[in-house]
């Protein structure tokens, strides 16, 4: 009863969290962005605030590329209904396209017939890590003027081809938020190697409303020395604690959000605000170190004001830059990417060989190019009676579902008047979907009982 696993985690460590608050933290900032362009092979790196600011700032982005010009972007009929809500906050129509049931990705035939001349951008998630045949997807939208956006929320890290999922398109970004392959409870990074994109986000986030719209990004850093040698010292740097007081840069710095590369002035109706968000992202990280515990976890699901394991839609989410104690934390918790997806390519390889010639459950086709290092490990279970069987009985072992419903069937989107006939695949994927734990709270004897508990439902 006091003992249940999360279905994804990615454990944080107290003394990491310890030695982030006491960081330089514009030593941080510069040492990951470094080791992340390295090892994403990208020259262009932005730290916002979620995955879905991310991907909103990116569709911003790609509009003004094109004067604005088209309106529509197309995503998966199955997947993070935030992506949804991102297109949707970014002023943009959401166009959908069925999903293969092989590996979650598009059914390329389907997509040819849903571009049009308004397509603005395919937006391409890798479902549980799975690469979602870029290639493919690229030769579809051939020399049109359409941006693929490479979704790798659930994939940070992983591999295809000797490429990091979220590498291969225009633009990229990844997922930082709970529950994912690295988590500092909020986060999201923006990739891309357009040297066009990469101007136009410098611009835009140097022009646009900061107190809406901002991120950390590599034109700030360049130009900080330039921003404290020319800004006077603020007026509210008395009401700072001791810690924030040792310099000016480091009153800037803390309160990066508050103004483009120039910074303008630190504004008072915006000094409590910063400090109130700071204080909030430090109780929801010593809570999620807290409670990810699997003798903790059972207790904060069962709190409904916190809707742990709920898919909600929703377009109310700030779109601002991470501050800079969660980069600090990415920093110091990095090196556990590698770690942790090793463990989950363990894991996932044992599902595949356990599964392979079971009866009524279909396991994704992967080949030997793929890296299994999974999120979590989709299978269709064929009979939806046992597939209920098996949520209802290993639910406490981190066995679940994922979306409850596909994305035309979400009531706040009712006026795009979808055609569910359209989404077939998506609907049984919705509907027949188990996914199995792979993170590192899962050793050898959890990963044995839940493959012969649902083996024995199966027969």
């Amino acid at each position: 009863m006091f003992y249940e696993l999360p279905p994804t985690a990615a454990p944080i460590r107290f003394s990491d969290y310890i030695k982030s608050v006491f960081n330089n933290k514009k030593i941080c900032v510069e040492e990951i962005t470094g080791h992340l362009k390295k090892f994403l092979n990208v020259k262009h790196i932005s730290f916002v605030s979620s995955g879905r600011s991310a991907l909103t700032m990116i569709i911003k982005v790609l509009s003004k590329l094109l004067n604005d010009e088209k309106g529509e972007i197309i995503m998966p009929a199955y997947t993070c209904y935030s992506v949804a809500a991102s297109i949707e906050k970014a002023g943009k129509s959401i166009v959908l396209c069925d999903i293969n049931q092989d590996r979650y990705g598009y059914d390329l035939n389907r997509l040819k017939e849903t571009i049009t001349q308004d397509t603005l951008a395919v937006v391409v998630p890798h479902f549980c890590g799975i690469e979602a045949n870029i290639d493919g997807v690229k030769k579809v939208i051939g020399d049109r003027k359409i941006f693929i956006i490479d979704d790798a929320a659930q994939g940070f890290g992983i591999s295809y081809h000797g490429q990091k999922l979220g590498a291969r398109g225009d633009v990229g970004f990844y997922s930082l938020g709970r529950g994912k392959n690295l988590t500092i409870g909020r986060g999201g990074i923006i990739v891309t190697n357009n040297e066009k994109i990469a101007e136009i986000i410098n611009k835009y986030f140097a022009t646009e409303d900061t107190e809406n719209f901002e991120v950390i990004n590599e034109y700030k850093v360049r130009h900080r020395e330039e921003v404290v040698n020319s800004t006077k010292r603020s007026q509210y740097q008395r009401l700072l604690p001791s810690f924030a007081k040792a310099s000016e840069d480091k009153v800037l710095r803390s309160f990066s959000a508050v103004g483009h590369p120039a910074f303008g002035g630190i504004r008072n109706d915006k000094l409590s605000k910063r400090w109130f968000y700071q204080i909030i992202d430090h109780i929801e990280l010593l809570a999620l170190i807290f409670f990810m515990n699997p003798f903790c976890y059972w207790f904060v699901k069962r709190m409904p004001f916190l809707k742990i394991g709920v898919t909600e839609y929703s377009t109310n989410f700030q779109t601002k830059a991470l501050s800079m104690s969660k980069v600090s934390l990415l920093s110091n918790i990095f090196y556990k990417l590698d770690v942790y997806n090793n463990h989950r390519v363990i894991l996932c390889k044992k599902y595949l060989d356990y599964f392979l010639d079971v009866n009524g459950i279909q396991i994704p086709k992967m080949d030997e190019d793929d890296d299994k290092g999974l999120l979590r490990f989709p299978i269709l279970m064929e009979d939806i009676t046992k597939r209920d069987k098996v949520l209802k009985e290993l639910h406490r072992l981190g066995v679940g579902t994922y979306y409850p419903e596909p994305i035309h069937k979400i009531p706040q989107l009712d006026n795009y008047g979808f055609n569910r006939a359209e989404y077939q695949n998506s609907e049984y994927v919705a509907e027949h979907l188990v996914t199995l734990p792979t993170h590192p709270l899962v050793n050898e004897k959890i990963q044995l009982r839940i493959m012969d508990s649902i083996a024995n439902i199966v027969k």
